[in-house]
């Protein structure tokens, strides 16, 4: 459910109505998990995208939406709703301004990455991208090099798969993005850690990750639910050949710090313990300050 209204000023209103086309998009798949519920992950968004799925440019003036429907405006049910459509009514309550400012930030892009090849099929039966991760320490490994830097271009062998390993340098905070070159059907198991992936412990262990299935051409995707980590994984596998990793970053959603009162002294050290103190503020006051 969407509601959306815009004043624009001497041009009126622009509000969300019949008007406008809608398409249920199957792209995202809900029960990856093959019906397991992690009592501990549960709450955690994992976004396991087909982009063979999706319109590709649904965003452009020039689509053509002539297939799509229009959207169904959905009126209040509820006794004394007057079937209402827009806010505030149940279950959604009046559209409050924003308590605290936007959140933004700088885009960031890794700081270190490495490649692993590794021997051994993938279990697929494993339907958590985070673990399917960890499953590969079991894996030999037959190469590991240094990257120069994106893009990277990687072979995957036709009798295993291939890891990248990118570093961001620091924690960071935001909406993950990547592109990729890569055949249809190529898919992309992606964990994000706070430190290099290990053995779990019970239910001690990463939790956040994404997958993404390449469509064969124009394969850009960002994610909608935000993520903080330090390290990020990437396991290729499901073809063999070149895969290219154009871009990887993160569009950093922290608090606008405002620059003023400030503090330093002779020690190095704390210095780098007041700058871990406001950068650790800014990174955890998403919805409140």
């Amino acid at each position: 459910v969407m509601v959306f209204e815009a004043n624009l000023g001497a041009a009126g209103w622009l509000v969300s109505d019949a008007s406008w086309k809608a398409r249920k998009a199957d792209a995202w798949e809900i029960d990856w998990g093959g019906g397991s519920v992690d009592p501990v992950a549960a709450g955690v968004p994992v976004e396991v995208f087909d982009a063979r799925r999706f319109a590709q440019g649904w965003q452009a003036l020039d689509f053509d939406d002539g297939a799509w429907g229009n959207a169904q405006v959905v009126p209040s049910v509820h006794i004394g709703g007057y079937a209402r459509t827009q806010p505030p009514t149940d279950p959604y309550g009046p559209l409050y301004p924003r308590p605290i400012a936007a959140l933004g930030g700088e885009v960031r892009r890794p700081a270190q990455a490495r490649v692993e090849t590794l021997a051994g099929a993938i279990d697929l039966a494993i339907g958590s991208p985070v673990r399917r991760i960890e499953a590969t320490l079991d894996l030999q490994r037959t190469e590991r090099r240094v990257l120069d830097g994106l893009p990277a271009t990687v072979d995957v062998p036709a009798d295993g798969s291939t890891l990248l390993v990118l570093d961001m340098g620091r924690i960071v905070s935001g909406l993950v993005g990547f592109e990729v070159d890569a055949p249809a059907g190529t898919v992309l198991d992606l964990s994000y850690l706070e430190e290099p992936v290990k053995p779990r412990m019970g239910f001690v262990g990463g939790h956040a990750g994404s997958r993404y299935t390449a469509r064969g051409a124009d394969d850009c995707f960002d994610l909608f639910d935000t993520n903080g980590f330090r390290y990020a994984y990437i396991l290729v596998h499901g073809m063999s050949g070149p895969v290219t990793l154009r871009d990887f970053y993160v569009r950093e959603l922290i608090y606008p710090w405002t620059p003023g009162a400030t503090f330093a002294c002779n020690d190095d050290e704390i210095n780098r313990i007041y700058a871990a103190g406001i950068r650790t503020v800014a990174l955890n006051s998403h919805d409140a300050f």
